[in-house]
């Protein structure tokens, strides 16, 4: 029986312990009949579970997990689907490997080649000296940007959803680029690197994904901005003007402010408006297409 699902072939049986990224729905199929749906995940590799039921089944069969707790799961994987059906009723495992559930140290050094050469490519001088000098190798920092979800639900809750949030917006900042030529990249890059940076004080990780005392009283955004002006003290001949840029896209990348989505300011400069939509274009589009039932 395979131990992975990256090991796990078309129509094979699986038994094995998966954590439970999130819960997504009940939903119909073609028939007309109902499914409850999870997304599963071990180090690997990230799939749909299904169940089949009637829609009261369904909703108590969904009822019984906690996201980012780890159950044991017995059923049939299908490539086409990209998904597993359930043929048992998950039990919580008690003593589960955590190493088995740790984002795949593979997909964690692509993100990092990624936001290494991406910096490496700022051409602003002192841009590139903060970034570097915020994410150098060995850090802290660094090890927690690269792996830390974004979000402990709603978009990239899942290990390293950080990062490929980031690299996501930075493949979106080019194309704006590429079409508004006047904005300035390397600041837009910038704002897409730092704009979640006080994410890795607002979560933590163990035992699973959570907000920190921090996180609760604080905010990730007076956090972040808090972070990367300290940064920025500590280099020299900073230009003030960058300094306030690069600040204010942290401040205002929520757009205009809500209840359920606070912003100290909103943005002002060409560069701040787009980091805010490319920031929702990510933040929506990758959960939706996530979520998309096959």
């Amino acid at each position: 029986m395979p131990k992975y699902l990256a090991d796990v072939g078309d129509n094979e049986g699986i038994d094995m312990d998966l954590m439970v990224v999130r819960k997504l729905q009940v939903g119909t199929t073609k028939g007309d009949s109902f499914q409850a749906i999870l997304e599963v995940a071990d180090r690997t590799k990230a799939v749909k579970a299904r169940y089949f039921g009637d829609r009261t089944e369904c909703k108590e069969f969904l009822d019984r997990f906690e996201e980012r707790k780890i159950y044991r799961f017995v059923g049939e994987y299908s490539e086409k689907y990209r998904s597993v059906t359930i043929r048992n009723n998950p039990t919580e495992s008690e003593n589960p490997n955590m190493g088995d559930f740790e984002r795949d140290i593979e997909i964690v050094q692509e993100h990092a080649t990624g936001l290494d050469e991406c910096i490496k490519s700022i051409e602003n001088k002192h841009i590139r000296a903060l970034l570097t000098n915020m994410l150098s190798e060995g850090t802290d920092l660094r090890k927690k940007f690269l792996t830390y979800p974004a979000a402990t639900k709603y978009h990239h809750n899942r290990d390293g959803g950080l990062a490929e949030h980031v690299l996501e917006m930075i493949k979106i900042a080019e194309t704006v680029c590429s079409i508004y030529p006047r904005i300035d990249k390397d600041l837009l890059v910038c704002g897409c690197i730092l704009h979640d940076i006080g994410k890795t004080t607002e979560l933590g990780v163990h035992p699973s994904a959570h907000y920190t005392k921090d996180g609760n009283y604080l905010h990730h955004i007076p956090v972040g901005y808090h972070m990367v002006s300290e940064h920025m003290s500590g280099l020299e001949n900073f230009p003030e003007d960058l300094r306030r840029d690069i600040l204010h896209m942290i401040l205002s990348h929520h757009g205009k402010s809500t209840a359920e989505n606070p912003s100290i300011v909103e943005p002002k400069t060409p560069e701040a408006i787009a980091l805010h939509q490319i920031d929702m274009m990510s933040s929506h589009i990758s959960p939706a297409h996530d979520d998309i039932i096959r």
